[in-house]
């Protein structure tokens, strides 16, 4: 395109286009430019949703933290106070004998005291008698209460120490538990601040299980695995591991559970691996407890023996929440708060490892673990 004409072809030694040859050039170039644009403005907007997302969460994810924190602070000074009363009444009941004992000795040296002031008056008038009939007739009923006020032994205060070693092992034991329950809202302070981060154990994973490379997330495979063949490795029940186990503390970690058929919970590590008998599936034998989504039905099982759970509809999310020293392992339905679904009661004997099972045949059917802080737990309800 010339400034001077339209003319296209040579002209004066340089080429010219015409305006409507050089506009679809130029609409063409513009079009993938606008579409480039627009990849990037969707990708901006993706950017900018996830930004706003992450500080909703960080912003909330902080107000959370805050809360927990004053709130293990809260109780402990409510500890704090609790034991301190505890230990001033310890205290106090130990003195109070010592203070009511030493009071009784007092009266009765105060009466004693009286006694022989009357006494002792009596017979400073019987030596002032100038009859010496009266004398004697006086002096001889006299003698017999000085006799006898003389002869009576005279006690004084037994001054008995407070019990002080008795004292010290109840004060021992009394702050023992105060550092116990403290050491309790550390831990879970501690959790809030660092959850444990979960991560499935590649050794456990039976052949028809693909672990993603961050160790998050299992998924069903038709394919049989190349895996190494282990003693730890699951090789009849499609059943996986954590890598990580729990032998105190509170811990709560929550599973995306995909659409199809599972089973989760936690197992003692001795569970037996091989085979397709009870003390191999998860919730069949006296080693571990899980919650089961099969046959659209949802149900608690341990031991072999299956509680049947109401459910309008599949969970999408778990929350699981184990209290080693409180001896519970509670399952909730992750929402906006947190629905108890079911909670297990017993006492663990052994370190407990969280564990999955996938029981559809579904392809490419998934469980994802993730490692959050402990929400806001609702009060269990069923407690088995």
């Amino acid at each position: 395109m010339c400034l001077s004409c339209t003319v296209e072809g040579e002209h004066r030694n340089h080429n010219v286009k015409s305006l409507k040859k050089t506009r679809d050039e130029l609409k063409v170039d513009l079009k993938i430019k606008i579409n480039d644009i627009t990849e990037t403005l969707k990708l901006a907007e993706e950017l900018f949703e996830k930004g706003e997302d992450y500080a909703t969460s960080v912003k909330s994810s902080n107000a959370h933290m805050k809360l927990s924190a004053t709130d293990v602070f809260d109780q402990i000074i409510e500890l704090a106070n609790t034991y301190k009363e505890r230990i001033v009444d310890i205290i106090d009941k130990e003195h109070h004998v010592l203070e009511m004992s030493a009071q009784e000795n007092v009266v009765a040296l105060a009466e004693k005291r009286e006694e022989l002031q009357k006494i002792k008056r009596q017979a400073e008038s019987v030596l002032a008698e100038k009859d010496e009939f009266l004398f004697v007739q006086q002096h001889l009923d006299t003698q017999n209460r000085v006799t006898q006020a003389l002869e009576e032994p005279l006690r004084g205060l037994e001054e008995k120490p407070p019990n002080r070693k008795e004292i010290l092992e109840v004060l021992g034991a009394t702050f023992s538990q105060f550092q116990a329950e403290v050491g309790k809202r550390h831990q879970a302070l501690r959790n809030e601040v660092h959850p444990a981060q979960l991560s499935l154990d590649p050794d456990t994973a039976h052949p028809h299980l693909i672990l993603s490379e961050d160790l998050k997330t299992v998924l069903y495979t038709k394919e049989k695995q190349p895996y190494p063949e282990l003693p730890e490795r699951f090789d009849r029940w499609r059943q996986v591991l954590c890598h990580q186990g729990f032998s105190s503390g509170e811990h709560y970690w929550e599973v995306d559970v995909g659409n199809g058929a599972w089973s989760l919970g936690i197992s003692y590590q001795n569970m037996e691996r091989k085979g397709d008998g009870k003390d191999v599936c998860l919730g069949a034998n006296a080693v571990s407890w899980a919650l089961r989504w099969w046959n659209s039905k949802l149900s608690a099982r341990h031991n072999n023996i299956s509680t049947s759970l109401l459910s309008t509809s599949q969970p999408a999310e778990i929350g699981v929440h184990v209290d080693i020293s409180a001896g519970t392992l509670s399952f909730h339905r992750v929402a906006a708060q947190l629905v108890h679904i079911y909670t297990f009661k017993t006492k663990f004997t052994q370190p407990v490892y969280p564990a999955f099972s996938v029981l559809s045949d579904e392809p490419l059917f998934w469980l994802t673990v993730r490692s959050v802080s402990s929400r806001n737990l609702p009060k269990v309800g069923a407690v088995r």
